[in-house]
């Protein structure tokens, strides 16, 4: 079991998808097979803002304070070439075309990742962890 309970607004919708076959593929390139490894894949959809960056991460660690965790204890990769970065990207397409179906764009936002294999929850049996959040009626171009 987790060692984390995750705990999410009502309004957001935390689905898990579980699945026996490897999400992250067992032939990933060289170049990239540490960073993933280490830190999983993971994309958002649906947003007109840009996604997080990594580069804000300072800004978002006081409301982690209460469960103890500081800039100090988090494991990061370095940041990658374009080239490592494209090939993340190519890596967990599959993952964003399924999040892109079933949780429609114009309707939804969304932040998915999958757990690198050493952080599954049940060993041999991935999944993959879907934050979704469906827009208000303004936000899909209704106005009312």
């Amino acid at each position: 079991m987790p060692d984390a309970v995750l705990v999410v607004p009502p309004e957001i919708e935390h689905a898990l998808i579980w699945t026996c076959l490897p999400v992250i593929p067992p032939d990933l390139p060289p170049s990239i097979a540490p960073r993933v490894l280490q830190d999983g894949l993971w994309g958002f959809t649906g947003s007109n803002l840009p996604p997080p960056s990594p580069s804000t991460l300072h800004e978002c660690l006081p409301a982690l304070s209460d469960w103890n965790v500081t800039a100090d204890k988090l494991i990061r990769s370095p940041q990658g070439t374009l080239e490592e970065d494209e090939l993340v990207r190519q890596t967990s397409s599959e993952i964003d075309v399924f999040v892109r179906r079933r949780w429609v764009e114009s309707e939804w936002e969304t932040a998915w990742f999958v757990n690198p294999p050493r952080l599954q929850s049940v060993p041999g049996l991935a999944h993959i962890h879907v934050f979704a959040r469906h827009k208000s009626p303004e936000e899909m171009g209704g106005g009312y």
